[in-house]
């Protein structure tokens, strides 16, 4: 996996690329957010571009090793 520049991201992104790694659709993310469907995909979509990625699995591997690397940093 390349490395994602993932200080490309705002701070709503982020929460966006945590939602898609815990495989979240549009939907679910903007009834639990309380916005718009049409607001999430835009920010679906800036998190694509930004990271350089073109699928919801991408982003999920990406989401799923940052956690693992908060959780677990290297050389510990």
């Amino acid at each position: 996996m390349r490395n994602a520049d993932l200080s490309l991201l705002t701070a709503r992104e982020h929460e966006v690329l945590a939602a898609l790694g815990d495989c979240l659709s549009n939907t679910v993310i903007a009834t639990r957010w309380r916005i718009a469907e049409r607001t999430v995909k835009k920010h679906v979509t800036s998190v694509f571009v930004k990271l350089e990625i073109s699928s919801r699995a991408e982003a999920a591997v990406i989401a799923t090793y940052r956690k693992c690397a908060e959780r677990c940093p290297s050389g510990h």
